[in-house]
């Protein structure tokens, strides 16, 4: 009687795949899945850039993928404990000051004249690095369940 008990109160699965039913991840919800989520469009953002460098025309360092990890990190930082706000904040952070910083190197591009423009294009070349390591940074400490120590810092640790 107690096994028909259980096998009415239990789907039909097979062996092994009721744990994994629970495990289910969701990215679009605010929390590690999601900040992740951040972090990888991060990751995307930085192939237009790359691309850009060897002149193939793109949307920049940041391009639409980041502009969308953005948009999760601003909505989903009051919703979550401390150690993954500090994550949101840190994602918030890098965004507007790789835009910023991003920017003033394509100003200087284009401003610039002759070989002075070389400049702009190191500079460029500096900030996509600097945004690169930060997410990956950032990702690593996200993985080991570690808080940003730092969010607000304009450094790459």
């Amino acid at each position: 009687m107690t096994n028909e008990t259980n096998d009415s109160n239990s789907p039909e699965t097979p062996s092994g795949s009721e744990q994994s039913a629970p495990q289910k991840t969701d990215y679009f919800a605010a929390g590690k899945d999601n900040a992740k989520l951040v972090y990888i469009l991060y990751f995307v953002a930085l192939i237009p850039a790359v691309l850009g460098l060897i002149g193939i025309p793109t949307a920049g360092i940041l391009g639409l993928a980041a502009i969308v990890g953005v948009i999760f990190a601003l909505m989903n930082k009051a919703a979550v404990d401390e150690n993954i706000a500090t994550h949101y904040e840190f994602q918030f952070n890098t965004f507007w000051k790789g835009f910023v910083l991003g920017l003033g190197a394509s100003l200087f591009m284009v401003i610039l004249p002759g070989f002075a423009k070389y400049i702009g294009f190191i500079l460029y070349v500096c900030v996509i690095v600097w945004f690169g390591i930060r997410s990956f940074k950032g990702y690593e400490l996200l993985n080991q369940g570690k808080p940003h120590p730092n969010p607000g810092t304009w450094s790459i640790d």
